[in-house]
């Protein structure tokens, strides 16, 4: 069994494999039915795991599709929160699989009538160049 970052085992496994554990949050920070997909080994976070998050992410499918049915719910949300900014508490790599059902307002902004960005077209370009900038292999990866 997989040993979470504070010591204990992580309870309730759903199911694993030589990468990974799907276990029932003991943490119920979202929803009773949060779902996590742990890698069993530690890795800190997102951007330190790209071959593991890939790995973990193949799963979503197939769990939240159970999921749904064991649960009665339409619809899920993916939730990792990857730093401090983002929410991060627990400094595991995990992606949540939350099941969602029609008006349940899991979050209090989901109350709030949506409304689109107005945003510059320029702006928007700059930012793609900027973010395509940052994908380009740099000198020192070569």
């Amino acid at each position: 069994m997989a040993i979470s970052c504070y010591g204990d085992p992580f309870p309730r496994a759903i199911s694993s494999n030589d990468n990974s554990l799907e276990s029932q949050s003991h943490y119920m920070i979202s929803s009773p039915w949060a779902l996590p997909i742990i890698p069993k080994s530690h890795f800190p976070s997102l951007d330190a795991t790209p071959s593991v998050v890939a790995a973990m992410c193949s799963k979503v499918p197939f769990i939240s599709n159970a999921m749904m049915k064991a649960t009665g719910r339409s619809a899920f949300n993916l939730l990792v929160n990857n730093g401090p900014a983002a929410g991060q508490v627990i400094y595991h790599t995990h992606i949540h699989i939350i099941p969602r059902k029609a008006y349940d307002c899991l979050w209090a902004s989901e109350s709030l009538l949506r409304r689109r960005f107005n945003v510059d077209d320029e702006k928007v370009s700059q930012l793609a160049a900027r973010i395509q900038k940052q994908l380009l292999p740099s000198d020192t990866c070569q």
